[in-house]
């Protein structure tokens, strides 16, 4: 009995570490996208900062398991520095989106820009103040 048991631990070990889910690996394109877009954050343009913070939602959306913390930093940096008011407003509301877990979040990223979607979440806050 005692040999069955055994064998049986082994036996659910083995298969556990057979079917274990391997970390995805990251991909050469996200990372040179994140990369480009973090650079574009950096510029002087405050329609391409918008457009990047955009760009770096929906990636974050699109690649759930995709480590984000160096852009949240980037983010957060902008959110207390910059020099624009629209841009510190933005990089709030995209390091509190990003916060949210993308399977379970309440914001959907159907705009085809960054104007109509910066547009969408300050209609969607209007609306939740108002209830």
């Amino acid at each position: 009995m005692k040999k069955i048991v055994i064998i049986s631990m082994v036996c659910i070990l083995f298969t556990g570490i057979l079917y274990a889910k391997p970390k995805p690996a990251p991909n050469p394109q996200v990372e040179m996208a994140v990369s480009n877009l973090l650079q574009a954050l950096e510029s002087d343009n405050i329609g391409l900062k918008n457009s990047a913070m955009f760009q770096l939602t929906k990636l974050k959306f699109q690649y759930p398991d995709y480590n984000m913390a160096k852009v949240e930093k980037v983010i957060a940096k902008l959110e207390k520095n910059d020099n624009s008011s629209i841009i510190r407003i933005n990089a709030n509301l995209v390091k509190t989106i990003m916060k949210e877990n993308p399977k379970e979040s309440t914001v959907f990223i159907t705009a085809p820009d960054h104007r109509e979607f910066f547009n969408n979440l300050y209609s969607t806050l209007v609306l939740s103040s108002e209830q």
